[in-house]
């Protein structure tokens, strides 16, 4: 119950967030990420899953001017089933990103900033193995804080593409994990705007 009150309240205060820059947003807009990566990482080791699923792909984006405020949300859902008994995994992550823009004019305008993801794994398996069953649960949060740069290429005044270069640094919110892991990302963008 911890961990979905906690969820919850991160989500309570996402929605509060989202609809007050609804508010006073100049434009507004969503944006769907691609990670290009697959590399190995100890995230990859722990869960099975390759690193880069742990950003969010969905964002809906809030421009101030030269400042952008970008929420983010991502889920994957994982399911395995075997001759012992079945896996479900599922990932889901809230993140929030601010970055600021040389420019907000169309054509080629830099900008940079920094994203926070807290990420939650939570991971049930079922076994049932010659009249043997047994069920076994576990959730880990980890949280990544990464400076970013990028380049967004505005096509026309409502839409976009970028590519965005991370720096990730990502931590078990669980302070017996001693594993921490920092890798540089890259992330292609399409940004629509509404407004």
């Amino acid at each position: 119950l911890g961990l979905v009150g906690c969820n919850i309240a991160y989500m309570k205060r996402l929605i509060i967030i989202l609809f007050t820059s609804i508010l006073f947003a100049q434009s507004q807009g969503i944006a769907i990420s691609i990670n290009p990566n697959g590399g190995l990482s100890a995230l990859t080791m722990m869960t099975g899953v390759s690193g880069s699923l742990f950003d969010p792909t969905f964002y809906y984006v809030h421009k101030f001017g030269k400042i952008k405020f970008e929420p983010a949300v991502g889920f994957i859902g994982v399911n395995q089933e075997s001759d012992y008994g079945d896996t479900k995994m599922s990932i889901m992550t809230i993140g929030l990103g601010l970055l600021m823009q040389k420019s907000d004019t169309t054509g080629l305008s830099p900008y940079y900033g920094l994203r926070v993801v807290r990420t939650t794994i939570s991971q049930e398996d079922n076994y049932d193995y010659g009249g043997y069953s047994d069920s076994d649960s576990d959730s880990e949060s980890f949280i990544s804080l990464a400076p970013v740069y990028g380049l967004e290429y505005y096509v026309n005044k409502h839409f976009s593409i970028s590519g965005e270069l991370q720096l990730n640094y990502f931590k078990p919110e669980d302070d017996d994990d001693d594993i921490t892991q920092t890798e540089i990302m890259s992330k292609l963008f399409f940004r629509f705007y509404f407004k």
